[in-house]
């Protein structure tokens, strides 16, 4: 399997380059965070937790299951994902939302769902599911769209910032990591 590959320099009084693919930065990421001298060496390797909005999943889900030619080929967020730049969250409560709409989406997009559902997987293995409370009334009353608020109370309880499309979730909150449409994110592995 052909993967990206990433280069990582160290910094100090010499020179050292390596090649890895995404998968092998996870591992490299974990060997370094338990090992003081490694840590002490070389340059931490930069992890960035954030809260995925669905919307920026279901684009994601979509190219692949309908664009993706290579079938090697990831979206920039998800192989961000597979090498542990990226820590990802979601409120547990809309996994179930999405997996109900993909019979939907399928439909829409003339996609089989078995393939939109395999396409999901592919993500959700990467996904932290975070319980939050279900928002007050007060909270609905005042949200731009209510249907946001998890991610709203999800970015309150565990204070990482949120990836998303929404311009209703770019009002509501007060420091969105990026927002932006699928392919202007680069390389982040």
């Amino acid at each position: 399997m052909k993967t990206e590959k990433i280069v990582i320099e160290e910094r100090h009084n010499f020179n050292i380059k390596e090649t890895i693919s995404p998968e092998g930065l996870a591992v490299l990421r974990e060997f370094f965070r338990n090992n003081e001298q490694l840590n002490a060496i070389f340059p931490k390797i930069y992890q960035v937790s954030l809260i995925l909005d669905a919307n920026v999943i279901i684009s994601d889900i979509l190219w692949l299951a309908k664009k993706q030619k290579n079938p090697d080929a990831r979206p920039r967020l998800l192989l961000a994902l597979m090498c542990g730049t990226i820590k990802a969250y979601f409120p547990f409560f809309l996994i179930e939302e999405l997996d109900k709409n993909l019979p939907k989406l399928a439909k829409e997009h003339n996609i089989p769902y078995e393939v939109l559902q395999s396409k999901w997987l592919e993500f959700k293995q990467y996904i932290e599911l975070v319980d939050v409370d279900d928002p007050t009334d007060e909270e609905i009353s005042a949200a731009q769209d209510s249907k946001d608020l998890p991610y709203i109370k999800l970015q309150e309880k565990i204070g990482a910032q949120i990836h998303s499309n929404d311009s209703d979730i770019i009002a509501m909150v007060v420091n969105p990591f990026w927002v932006c449409h699928e392919d202007c994110v680069n390389s982040v592995c």
